[in-house]
């Protein structure tokens, strides 16, 4: 929603429009999604770090005993 709105605002302060401003303005929203997603966590990869945490974290404590 966020990237649509800055989208639709850089339209409307390019005006008067070419076909090469719609473009641009659509091909960077899409690279902008595109980056996002890739940086998103999925629920399960949450879960899978803190016991990695936890394993390391008692691993090091096993060491030093």
């Amino acid at each position: 929603m966020v990237i649509a709105a800055v989208g639709i605002a850089w339209l409307l302060a390019l005006r008067p429009l070419s076909f090469g401003d719609v473009v641009l303005v659509l091909v960077v929203a899409l690279l902008v999604w595109w980056v996002t997603e890739l940086l998103q966590r999925r629920p399960g990869e949450q879960a899978d770090e803190t016991t990695d945490a936890a394993a390391h974290t008692a691993a090091s404590v096993d060491v030093a005993s």
